[in-house]
């Protein structure tokens, strides 16, 4: 299940990573994170921890790289709607000229 490797404690698995001991023990019961439970305490590997957080930074990556994409599509349409709006303006005020008599 947890493959070879020397079973550590949350609290010793949260000093290799950003997460608290807790939040681990939360991915453990989820099953996000490898692990076994003996007694009342959940244990894992290092392997299983250096796993889940390539994962999650793979996944951190993923979500940027599609956030990037949307803020250039979000950029290109705000440029679009710059020029619509231009081209607006200087419809209306050539139809105002008109009204007004003046040549455009």
């Amino acid at each position: 299940m947890l493959g070879s490797g020397q079973l550590i404690s949350m609290s010793q698995a949260s000093t290799l990573t950003p997460y608290s001991t807790e939040y681990l023990s939360l991915l453990a019961r989820k099953g996000k994170l490898r692990a076994v439970k003996i007694s009342r305490d959940w244990l894992t590997t290092e392997q299983a921890i250096t796993e889940y957080v390539e994962r999650q930074q793979e996944k951190h990556r993923n979500m940027l790289s599609k956030f990037n994409i949307s803020s250039q599509v979000s950029s290109v349409r705000t440029n679009e709607y710059a020029v619509n709006l231009q081209e607006s303006k200087v419809i209306l005020s050539q139809g105002r000229d008109k009204q007004e008599g003046r040549v455009v």
